[in-house]
């Protein structure tokens, strides 16, 4: 039987060793199982093993035994699910549920066959057949055969010793007909020219002969006239084909009176499909404005993005490690789509008609944070969280790809709209002003141009297409 998850390591091992103890009687001594040879899958305290063996060494100031692979561990079979649920049957036939087969999942495979028994709570509505199934030796898994007997839900109940898993099964009968009709995913993504997957979604499965869902689409892209969802299935998926032109696309789904809608974003497949550093200033021009200090975020996608607990984090270029908080955004805070945050320094002016920061420098900090020659400056969706977009410029030692080039004071680094943008179509009144900053390569110097006018932009700036 399993004692302990967690030994000490002995003299010379390191934590965490991998090993567990198993005991022969409760309070009794213990002897190591290590994972030199093989690894046993997740034991837990109170398991009992039929059957462990293997190789008995001293290693580290402990006799250890050595499992030499999964022929030399055996557990008793235990129960580790039933599922999937909220699955439908026909009544008539002792049949498998669908969309998907109703299973239950042993937590090992075992030598022998193992049967687990099955219940319904209610035999008017569900008959269970056998009540039992078998999973066969050398499997970890066996399909439940049941019998609708009339109209209505009943949870299946499957148990193996003292384990026990319900499942909720709905009964249909012949006036049961899908009647609601939805998207899977309410925001996708396709270049142009490209093709996007959409999947609709009944509310129940389709009858014989299938559900009929008609489909439309703007200017912007082409579906089939309609998708078939077969007999039994939930859904079905129809592909969207994007014309040359860029731009968000709204493509319906109609079942009787009901409707659903889905949009589609057309960009260029470098478009970045998260949020992204847009534009940054590592300080002013002349004397007395390093403090003048600005990083912008964009949301280049089609959907808003909760950007609650996300930080921006800063790392000198020499060292690439990431020790100062520039902004934490608070709990609620929302990035719209293909809209703009600005977090600047304290010493950032704002002069008339200019935006104002959305977030300063987190307090402690002092002005002058960001390094002029060269840094790094990461969005992360928490402390030690995922990374979601990086930039490093100048000297930075770890940027994404290649470091683009430092600034210079008051001349900020500005993401493309596009792969062919450059400073000059980007600047005001350029083909690419307002155009967004999605292009995303995961190379700085491919992805940024140098911008000698700043032009930094908050939650109050119009959103760009």
């Amino acid at each position: 039987t399993v004692a302990d998850l967690q030994p000490a390591a002995g003299p010379g091992d390191t934590s965490p060793s991998n090993e567990f103890t198993v005991s022969a009687t409760s309070g009794g001594p213990q002897l190591r199982v290590n994972d030199f040879f093989y690894r046993v899958p997740s034991p837990a305290v109170g398991d009992t093993f039929s059957l462990l063996r293997g190789v008995l060494q001293f290693r580290n100031g402990n006799s250890k035994l050595e499992p030499r692979g999964a022929a030399d561990v055996q557990l008793p079979p235990r129960l580790a699910g039933l599922g999937p649920s909220g699955m439908f049957l026909s009544m008539g036939a002792l049949e498998p549920t669908f969309p998907q087969a109703l299973t239950v999942t042993l937590s090992s495979v075992q030598p022998a066959d193992t049967v687990v028994t099955a219940q319904t709570s209610d035999p008017a509505v569900l008959d269970v057949g056998a009540g039992q199934v078998t999973v066969p030796a050398g499997q970890s898994s066996g399909l439940l055969l049941l019998r609708g007997v009339s109209p209505g839900t009943a949870t299946v109940t499957a148990t193996l010793g003292a384990d026990s898993f319900t499942a909720p099964v709905r009964v249909l009968g012949s006036s049961d007909v899908p009647s609601t009709v939805t998207f899977s995913s309410s925001a996708v993504s396709a270049a142009p020219g490209g093709t996007a997957t959409l999947t609709v979604q009944l509310d129940l499965p389709a009858p014989p002969g299938g559900t009929t869902v008609g489909l439309s689409s703007g200017p912007l892209g082409t579906v089939p006239a309609a998708v078939v969802v077969q007999e039994r299935a939930l859904t079905a998926t129809v592909d969207f084909t994007a014309g040359a032109a860029t731009g968000a696309e709204t493509v319906t789904a109609t079942l009787g009176s009901s409707t659903a809608t889905a949009t589609v974003d057309i960009q260029p497949s470098n478009i970045a499909n998260h949020v992204v550093i847009s534009e940054l200033q590592t300080g002013g021009a002349g004397s007395g404005t390093t403090g003048d200090e600005f990083v912008e975020l964009f949301n280049p996608t089609g959907a808003d993005v909760a950007v609650g607990g996300w930080q921006l984090e800063y790392a000198a270029a020499s060292t690439g490690a990431y020790n100062r908080v520039l902004c934490a955004f608070p709990a609620g805070t929302v990035l719209p789509a293909r809209s703009f945050l600005l977090c600047a320094s304290t010493g950032h002016p704002v002069a008339a008609g200019d935006a104002a920061p959305d977030f300063t420098w987190t307090t402690g900090l002092s002005q002058g944070s960001l390094g002029g020659g060269g840094g790094h400056v990461r969005l992360v969706t928490s402390a030690g969280g995922t990374v979601v977009d990086l930039l490093g410029w100048g000297t930075a030692i770890v940027p994404e790809g290649t470091a683009t080039p430092a600034p210079g004071g008051g001349s900020s680094l500005e993401r493309k709209a596009y792969g062919a943008s450059t400073s000059a179509s980007m600047a005001s009144g350029g083909g690419d002003a307002d155009s967004g900053n999605g292009t995303d390569t995961n190379d700085n110097a491919a992805d940024f141009v140098v911008r000698s006018a700043p032009q930094p932009q908050n939650a109050a700036s119009p959103a760009e297409p």
